[in-house]
């Protein structure tokens, strides 16, 4: 230990000391009772005292064959600590029971002047129970509360977590909504290239009997010339038979078609009848454009206007 940390713990002891109200009343105690050495020491001199501090001390304040020296020094001090720390809170106590029964006797004495009872022994004790259930009460009101408070607590946490799970949720079902719609549009899209496949691939597959099925009416005008219709089926595929009425005993071989091309997206159907009767004329250019599914307009040989009119549709007789 070097001298600074000595000095250190010194100066701590010394504190604590003087803190110490034994001490410190005992210090106290001692300038009290020898304030004459202490006034010489501070305030006088040599040359007032006609000797120095320390003769004049020794000889004239604590000459040392005196036994009032002594007690100057050690006894009174001791005695006058010893009075204030333990005689001198007893004597507090005394005055404070002594003030404090005065007023209680003065509010006894007040409550008799007003008319009022005075509350003692049994009853007080009673009073004093009631008193003390309440108060239980009131810290037991508290406590529910805190808990009341901190289960509220817990509900908020809960709400916030089924929120966010509400949340989540609403999320995927908009993703899931988002993923449905670009489903559908892309089935739409699919749908929509497989029908235009289809149709592409259907101009290729129809047969005149699939178009023209059962009996048809067909209507001409020739320019310069008169109006004419016939009565005409499908058979056997790409034969053209005629009669002058839909319900005719007797169809007649009249045409054979060929070069049939039927053009779905369009909705037009070109064919070549060939005469089979009037080898003057053999072949006739057809071409017709869909109106509805029983109807179609169109020319013959580019200048006879032609229509087509379904009349009679399910099976009918045989040829």
């Amino acid at each position: 230990m070097n001298l600074s940390d000595w000095f250190k713990d010194v100066g701590s002891q010394v504190s604590e000391r003087v803190r110490s109200p034994l001490y410190s009343v005992f210090i106290l105690s001692w300038i009290t009772t020898n304030w004459k050495a202490f006034y010489v020491t501070v305030f006088e001199n040599s040359k007032t005292l006609g000797a120095s501090k320390l003769a004049y001390i020794e000889n004239t304040l604590y000459p040392i064959d005196s036994c009032l020296t002594y007690c100057k020094l050690i006894v009174v001090p001791a005695i006058f600590t010893g009075l204030f720390i333990w005689w001198f809170p007893q004597l507090v106590f005394k005055a404070f029971k002594v003030t404090e029964k005065f007023s209680q006797e003065r509010r006894v004495e007040k409550m008799a002047i007003l008319g009022q009872s005075v509350v003692k022994g049994e009853r007080y004790m009673e009073l004093r129970k009631k008193y003390d259930e309440q108060i239980k009460g009131y810290i037991d009101l508290i406590n529910d509360e805190k808990t009341n408070q901190e289960k509220l607590h817990q509900i908020i946490l809960e709400k916030e977590k089924l929120e966010l799970k509400i949340k989540e949720l609403e999320n995927n079902a908009e993703s899931n909504r988002l993923a449905l719609e670009r489903t559908k549009s892309e089935l739409s899209v699919t749908n929509t290239v497989l029908e235009t496949a289809n149709k592409k691939l259907a101009k290729f597959n129809y047969k005149p009997e699939d178009v023209f099925d059962d009996v048809w009416l067909s209507t001409y005008r020739i320019p310069g010339g008169s109006d004419g219709r016939e009565f005409f089926r499908i058979f056997n595929g790409n034969k053209y038979v005629v009669a002058d009425s839909a319900f005719a005993p007797s169809w007649r071989d009249a045409f054979l078609l060929e070069n049939f091309n039927y053009d779905v997206e369009a909705g037009i159907i070109k064919f070549t009848k060939c005469d089979l009767t009037h080898l003057k004329r053999p072949s006739f250019d057809v071409e017709l454009r869909k109106i509805k599914d029983d109807y179609w307009e169109g020319v013959e040989n580019g200048d006879t206007t032609l229509t087509l009119a379904k009349v009679i549709k399910g099976s009918i007789q045989k040829i």
